[in-house]
């Protein structure tokens, strides 16, 4: 059994919100990490969608539905629902992920789920390889900031998403994007992968 295991790959799961630093972590640590590393965004995954199935129009209720609801607060926030199609195209980028991993690819996978329920789903599916779950922390206001400077991501997602992407998820390691550069909160997973060992 161990022996297997080595032969498959290996996983840095990074789940964070929105402008959190998470692709710019996974590149940091691909330069880092002395075995090479696979860079798996789920945006990758969403550019593959036809552009309809993306955003307010009808049509993305089938997809990537951007629904623009207020929290708590009063503040707008914009939340993502996932129809049908949307949901196949995960389903399908999970089992990619174990197709990469059975091959024997080591992966930074770039992610974004809501809470410990759909975490611990990731979880279940990577349990059979050497995976290491980290959460990607920023205060809400960077994240915002961020947002705003980005000119590329649809604007208030941040908001939406601060409050549910960490509720009760248990990582094996955290970082927190606020204080600490990409390539230093890389540093310092990579020093934990180390001292894991």
């Amino acid at each position: 059994m161990k022996e297997q295991q080595e032969r498959l790959g290996k996983c840095i799961y990074l789940n964070g919100a929105t402008s959190a630093g998470k692709s710019s972590i996974a590149r940091e640590l691909q330069k880092l990490l002395q075995e090479p590393y696979l860079h798996v965004e789920m945006d990758a995954f969403l550019l593959m969608m036809p552009g309809c199935y993306l955003g307010s129009e009808e049509t993305a209720k089938e997809g990537f539905y951007w629904k623009e609801s207020y929290d708590n607060e009063g503040q707008k926030i914009i939340e993502i629902e996932i129809g049908p199609i949307g949901k196949r195209l995960r389903s399908g980028m999970y089992g990619s992920w174990v197709a990469l991993l059975n091959a024997g690819n080591n992966l930074i996978i770039d992610d974004v789920n809501f809470g410990r329920d759909q975490v611990d789903i990731v979880k279940q599916l990577l349990a059979s390889y050497h995976s290491t779950f980290v959460g990607v922390k920023c205060e809400l206001a960077e994240l915002e900031r961020r947002e705003r400077r980005r000119g590329d991501r649809v604007l208030y997602t941040a908001r939406a998403q601060y409050a549910l992407v960490h509720r009760n998820v248990i990582y094996d390691y955290e970082v927190d994007s606020t204080t600490f550069s990409a390539i230093e909160c890389a540093k310092q997973i990579k020093n934990y992968l180390f001292t894991e060992i």
